[in-house]
This record gives structure tokens, C-alpha cells and sequence, in this order.
């Protein structure tokens, strides 16, 4: 048997769509940490430091633990789900001025584009947030245009690629999200029927209860709870389909 609170849970669509939302913020905070972890090993590759501006990645990378205890412990539940771009806009900025201190259009860091792209599908239904953090992506991922010359044809057929690798990635994700929103929503309209049936079912048992009391009354209350449950079962087959 389920408890309320479990089946409080089963009847608000939100509270289901929460604890996805929980998992990918944790997922988040494990990808910020992982990226400052990446980001320190590969700096102190060879040729690496040589172009790399220490002073810009240090405080970077200092902000994106930062951000990560944010992402984690931060209480997201208690307010619109849509706040949590805040998150993206600064992860957009902090992976946009490590690719610039990094050597710009040949920094290896623009793969942290796609950890973003693909979090803001999973994580945002409604389309703006969405639509704000893949657009801030691509501002970032091409403000290498504005102090890189000359720009070459080989440089714009990389950032096109990189733009749809991008949207793709967003857009399969939040078709996923979309998915299991559909999902939500059609459960807690199946329990909310189920719900209603069974408080239904409840309150004729105790009217022919009430009846019992009359004479011949076990008779016909035995013929009509076994139509009755002929009825429900047919119900419970449908809702279950």
C-alpha cells in the first residue's frame, strides 16, 4: 500500500518533474567539478601554458567551484524552475573567458559548450530559458570571431559545425524532457480518474451498507456489488491501457 505522501506525489505532476530536475542539477554540479579538474590537468600540458593568462583561468576556476556548491545546495526546489538560467548565463561567461585565455579558436575547451547545451535541454521545459542559454552558447563559442584575424573560411566551417552540434544536442535532450513531461502529466490525469473511482466505489459501499438493514437486502446487495465489480474491473482495464 502506498502511503499519502506517496500518493500526494503521484497526484502533483511537479513534484515527478522535481525529481528530475534535482538529478540533473546534480549531474551539473559533477560536470563542474569534473570540467575544473579537466581544465587543471590539461593546462599544464606542453604548449599549453605558454598561451594560457593564468590570471583570468585562476579566478575561473575558482568560480566554477563556487558555482557548483551553488547548483548543489542551493535551495532551486522552492522557486520557479526557470531561475535556474542564472546558472547557465554564468557558466556561458566562465567557459567563454577560459576559451579566451586559452589560446581562443584553438583552445581545447569548447567541448564545455555541449555539457551546457545538453543540461539546458534536459533541465528547462518552458522554451525562452532554453532558447536564452543555446543563444548565449553561441555568442560565446563565436566571440572568437571578434579577436581572431584573419578570419578564415576554415574558422567559419568550425564555428558552423560547433552552432549545430550545439542545437542539436539541446534539442534532443529537451525532446527527452518534453517526453517525460507528457509522461508526468498523463499519470497524475490516470491517478486523479483512478482517485475519483475509487471515492466513488466508497461511498456506494457505504450506502448499501446502509441498506443492509432492509429485508432481502443481502440478496440483491450481493448482485449488485457483483455488477459492480464487473463494472470496475472493465474501468480499471481501460485506465490501465
Amino acid at each position: 500500500m502506498e502511503s499519502a505522501t506517496d500518493q500526494e506525489g503521484l497526484l502533483d505532476m511537479e513534484k515527478q518533474l522535481e525529481r528530475h530536475r534535482r538529478a540533473v542539477r546534480r549531474v551539473d554540479a559533477a560536470l563542474m567539478v569534473l570540467a575544473v579538474i579537466v581544465a587543471t590537468g590539461v593546462l599544464f600540458l606542453p604548449g599549453m601554458r605558454e598561451r594560457t593568462d593564468f590570471s583570468v583561468v585562476i579566478p575561473i576556476v575558482a568560480a566554477a567551484l563556487i558555482a557548483a556548491v551553488a547548483v548543489l545546495r542551493f535551495p532551486w526546489h522552492r522557486y520557479d524552475p526557470n531561475r535556474f538560467v542564472i546558472i547557465g548565463v554564468v557558466a556561458v561567461a566562465m567557459i567563454s573567458f577560459l576559451v579566451w585565455a586559452t589560446g581562443g579558436r584553438e583552445s581545447p575547451f569548447y567541448f564545455f559548450y555541449f555539457f551546457l547545451a545538453a543540461s539546458a535541454g534536459a533541465y528547462h521545459r518552458k522554451l525562452w530559458p532554453l532558447a536564452l542559454t543555446i543563444g548565449l552558447c553561441i555568442l560565446g563559442a563565436g566571440s572568437f570571431l571578434v579577436y581572431t584575424r584573419p578570419v578564415e573560411t576554415t574558422t567559419l566551417v568550425f564555428f558552423s559545425i560547433l552552432v549545430l552540434v550545439l542545437v542539436t544536442v539541446a534539442m534532443i535532450n529537451a525532446v527527452f524532457f518534453r517526453s517525460l513531461a507528457s509522461t508526468a502529466e498523463l499519470l497524475e490525469k490516470r491517478v486523479r480518474e483512478l482517485t475519483a473511482l475509487n471515492n466513488m466505489f466508497q461511498e456506494h459501499l457505504r450506502q448499501e451498507q446502509t441498506a443492509l438493514a432492509e429485508p432481502n437486502a443481502p440478496k440483491d446487495y450481493l448482485e449488485r456489488i457483483r455488477a459492480d465489480v464487473a463494472r470496475l474491473d472493465d474501468l480499471l482495464r481501460r485506465a490501465s491501457s
